[in-house]
């Protein structure tokens, strides 16, 4: 990953976590944009660490036993 693309997704889990504290009601507006900011750089490192989404193995599809 680049480093335009590494900003581009910080900016994305940051606006993603501005709704949440928006929807949330619990914080002034003055504070989001710096709560938002530190959780997209946490989410950036969680993501390096396990892989992101592409990390996560997806589930089988198992059929239905007919009775």
């Amino acid at each position: 990953m680049n480093e335009q693309d590494r900003e581009y997704l910080e900016a994305l889990y940051a606006g993603f976590a501005m709704v949440g504290y928006l929807i949330n009601g619990d914080y002034s507006p003055e504070e989001i944009p710096g709560l938002a900011k530190r959780m997209a750089r946490t989410m950036m490192e969680n993501g390096e660490n396990e892989g992101g989404i592409v990390g996560i193995k997806p589930k089988r599809k198992t059929e239905r036993k007919k009775d």
